[in-house]
């Protein structure tokens, strides 16, 4: 994990460019990419930023691979996270944010499927006490293809067998915001809504009335029952508590696929 004090001009996971009226900057809250972490060691941690990890059941792991086969299209040298699930399941959540009310959660995924099933919750505090945690679901069907699922997902399949980013875009504010994706273009996210995004597509949005702030991230290993078990990976985590400012032009959105390189130059 690598703490980035300058915003980066650069769009979300090489898909979403999002943008808020009269902002101007982006802080990057934290990235991880696996380059830096043990080859075939497990993470219990994402980063100083992120704990709470938690591993019950038989054979739920988070562990660092070499992507010797160029899975991410990022070089043999690049490193990602197994999400394996093995018949229990595992969480890697962060730590709290402090009063983080709009932004983006992404990061790059390859389902080999081999029914691997990951669950993805950015929960909410809700006004007047309490917390909520909705989530959208990467599972594993038959054939060739997995879906987007649960209650922030709306069944979109993505094919097995190659990269794939996910995003998140969220608003706890009381108004609405503009973004942009590779696929839509700009598009409003309306007040207390999270919306989903799958290869720069908006997907679903999902409203919440009563959403004051988003108090942290949560990726779990979820198999579909106790004797499934399988992989999903995953790269290129991303938070970001103020969304990019939207280009003038999305031809600016190609230069996305440089956010991680840019964050370990100036690590």
């Amino acid at each position: 994990m690598k703490l980035v004090g300058t915003p980066l001009f650069v769009s979300i996971g090489a898909m979403v460019v999002a943008a808020f009226t009269g902002t101007a900057h982006a802080t990057v809250l934290f990235s991880h990419d696996m380059n830096d972490d043990t080859v075939d060691a497990a993470i219990t941690s994402l980063s100083p930023e992120v704990g709470g990890y938690t591993s019950i059941g038989g054979g739920a792991s988070w562990t660092v691979r070499q992507d010797s086969s160029d899975l991410f299209g990022e070089g043999t040298a690049n490193r990602y996270l197994e999400v394996m699930s093995g018949g229990g399941w595992a969480n890697l959540q962060s730590s709290s944010f402090t009063d983080l009310t709009s932004g983006t959660f992404s990061f790059d995924f390859y389902d080999p499927g081999d029914a691997g099933q990951m669950q993805v919750k950015p929960p909410h505090n809700r006004d007047g006490g309490g917390s909520f945690w909705p989530r959208a679901d990467l599972n594993d069907n038959a054939g060739s293809n997995g879906s987007v699922g649960g209650v922030l997902g709306d069944g979109t399949s993505y094919t097995f067998g190659q990269k794939h980013t996910f995003a998140i875009v969220f608003n706890a504010t009381e108004s609405a915001i503009d973004y942009s994706t590779l696929v839509d273009g700009t598009i409003s996210l309306a007040a207390n809504t999270y919306d989903t995004i799958l290869d720069g597509e908006r997907i679903k949005s999902t409203a919440y009335p009563d959403m004051a702030s988003i108090p942290l991230f949560q990726l779990t290993a979820s198999p579909a029952s106790s004797t499934d078990g399988g992989s999903i990976y995953v790269d290129n985590i991303l938070v970001q508590d103020v969304v990019i400012p939207e280009p003038a032009s999305l031809a600016l959105v190609g230069l996305g696929g440089l956010v991680m390189a840019a964050i370990r130059r100036r690590a």
